[in-house]
């Protein structure tokens, strides 16, 4: 498992984000599988957060560590 951080906090749907800005996370990295796309799985065991992203997406809102 990788560390990151949350440095802007990605807008939901719903208005409401499950990441807190400046907050540590952890994720994953998932390779790209058949017709899939790679990306990164950020979540918290501790606040129980899970949301897929994409390369880009995760490198807009996250900051590895």
């Amino acid at each position: 498992m990788n560390r990151c951080k949350c440095i802007k906090v990605p807008e939901s749907p719903t208005g409401q984000s499950k990441f807190k800005l400046n907050a540590y996370y952890e994720f994953d990295y998932i390779p790209p599988i058949k017709d899939n796309a790679s990306y990164y799985r950020v979540f918290s065991l501790d606040d129980d957060v899970n949301e897929n992203f994409s390369i880009k997406a995760f490198n807009e809102h996250f900051k590895k560590y």
